[in-house]
């Protein structure tokens, strides 16, 4: 059985084409051509296929929201836990079939073949899946779980006060227990080994999601210079933000602030009137997390210098 069962509308076999070349071109086997053996019963020969592939990829658009093999396909996909849906059209929540809406589907929209970060992305959650690389890679920088305990850090820091204290009774011979340590010292060094008060921890800056947006950003594989650039704009007293990139601006309305993340919807251009995105700024203030309607993985995006 192939990898990947690719579902999709036959009026958008073009782009199925596109995207079932990248997936192999990544080492993916794909069951794509529906052409069914001679002898062989159509509903059972796809469900066969279906139900052995260990991912199903279900392309959306508004042919394939009408199709009722897809809707079916897309049904039993989710069902069995192998579901990733891809947009290769803009769709709105209400285009959607029941109940497909919420499960949130990678952003091809612009795919064309070759270099594509949303298709980057899919595939490594299609490569994830298979078991062909890991979900979460461990930090090389940071120190281990054993370096981060309680009882590693409590011997960091009971070192230098064993130190100080056994100086202390080197000196002046005069042996006692501190009660604040319990190590060997002197009176006078106890006095001097009480633990200081702990500094009040400063409040983390507020960030703006607003204003931490506004200025230039390089995306995935799109370097500073070159990427989108963000500007605020005011329309009858209301905050509008305008997202310019290759020369094309989108106006996106504001609706909603949560913390660090903004969520807004795109007012013009009318081609993509109504397109929802959430932004979640990461805590420097320096990254956002763009996701777009119902987009699986976000685009990453760093601030400009």
């Amino acid at each position: 059985m192939k990898d990947v069962f690719l579902s999709y509308s036959s009026k958008d076999r073009e782009k199925a084409a596109l995207i079932e070349r990248a997936f192999e071109a990544a080492g993916i086997s794909v069951f794509w051509d529906q052409e069914v053996p001679p002898g062989r019963d159509w509903d059972s020969w796809i469900r066969e296929h279906l139900t052995g592939a260990k991912v199903a990829v279900v392309l959306w658009s508004k042919a394939s929201v009408a199709s009722a093999n897809v809707k079916h396909e897309a049904m039993i996909a989710k069902e069995t836990g192998k579901l990733i849906p891809v947009l290769v059209e803009p769709l709105s929540p209400s285009d959607f079939p029941m109940g497909m809406y919420l499960t949130q589907a990678a952003l091809l929209t612009d795919f064309r073949g070759g270099d594509h970060p949303g298709m980057a992305k899919l595939i490594a959650e299609i490569e994830t899946r298979l078991g062909r690389r890991s979900a979460e890679q461990p930090s090389a920088a940071g120190p281990s779980r054993a370096a981060r305990s309680p009882g590693a850090i409590a011997a960091v820091l009971a070192a230098p006060l064993v130190f100080l204290a056994l100086g202390a009774l080197a000196l002046l011979n005069r042996p006692t227990v501190c009660a604040a340590t319990g190590v060997l010292c002197t009176p006078v060094a106890a006095a001097s080994l009480q633990p200081a008060p702990p500094a009040a921890p400063s409040a983390p800056a507020v960030l703006d999601p607003v204003e931490v947006l506004q200025g230039d950003w390089a995306w995935t594989g799109i370097p500073c210079g070159q990427g989108p650039h963000v500007a605020l704009d005011v329309v009858d007293g209301e905050k509008t933000l305008i997202f310019t990139y290759k020369d094309t601006r989108y106006r996106h309305a504001i609706a909603g602030v949560e913390g660090r993340t903004l969520k807004t919807l795109v007012v013009e251009p009318d081609e993509v009137r109504g397109t929802a995105y959430r932004m979640e700024i990461t805590p420097d203030g320096k990254g956002v997390a763009l996701y777009e309607g119902a987009q699986i993985a976000p685009d990453t995006w760093e601030k400009c210098p």
